[in-house]
Formats: C-alpha cells, structure tokens, sequence
C-alpha cells in the first residue's frame, strides 16, 4: 500500500510539473504572438503617418495631386492626395509585414484646407507662405 502511495504522488507531482512546463511553454508563445501583433500595428500606424507627412511636405511645395510611395521603420506606405481648389484629401495606408502571417495595414484619411492669408498677401516682406494650411483628420486610423 505504501509502495502504491508513493508512486501516485510521484506520479502525480511528474505530471503537475509537465503540464505546468507546457502551460508556461503555451502562455509563452502567446505573449510572443501578442508582441509580434502590437509592434507589427505600431509601425503600419507610424508608416501611414509618416505617409501623410510626405504628403503635407508635396502639398506646401506645389498645391497639386500626388502619389507618394516610401518605407519608414521597416514598413511601407502609399500616400494619395486628392486635391480640388482648397481642399485636399490626404489618404495614407501603412503596411508591416510580420513573419510567417499575414500583413497589418493601418489606414489614415486627412483633409487639407488652405486659404489666403490677409496679412502675408498685403505684406511682401512677410517671410512666411502666402497661405495657411488647416489640417482635420477625416477618420482615425484604422488597422
């Protein structure tokens, strides 16, 4: 009967401690998915704004439509802008890649007003732009 005893419990303590090493091994992966997931997200997130400061930077230099293609921190971006009269609408999506899954994009949509300043228009020696620029997202990102 003692002999019977001690091999439960051994028995028992030998597989309380394999399934708390597969729980651990388990939670584990999980976490390293989770990490995987969050920074994947974070650097679509900052490759589509990074895709609409492109865009702004396009838009002060000449006030037409554009397409503007780069990488930022290891993820892509394809920024449109849409311009008509004195608006334009800014449209920016940023993709990762993560390993061995499928890709994260992270979509942005700006609208950019411009209008004439009065006192930059009357004074030639302001050294600032002869308009200024409004900038009201459309839509959170989304991702």
């Amino acid at each position: 009967m003692t002999k019977s005893l001690v091999v439960a419990i051994l028995t028992f303590a030998s597989l309380g401690v394999y399934y708390r090493s597969a729980e651990n091994d388990a939670g584990r992966g999980f976490v390293e998915d989770t990490n995987t997931v969050a920074e994947a997200r974070r650097a679509a997130r900052g490759a589509a704004l990074a895709g609409v400061n492109v865009a702004k930077e396009g838009l002060a230099e000449s006030w037409r439509s554009g397409v503007y293609v780069g990488r930022y921190e290891g993820a892509k971006y394809t920024a449109s802008s849409l311009v008509k009269d004195e608006r334009a609408a800014v449209r920016s999506i940023g993709r990762a890649f993560r390993p061995g899954a499928k890709t994260i994009n992270y979509e942005l949509r700006v609208d950019i007003y411009r209008r004439l300043r009065e006192a930059a228009a009357r004074d030639s020696l302001s050294d600032r732009g002869k308009y200024s620029y409004r900038i009201r997202p459309v839509a959170t990102g989304s991702g």
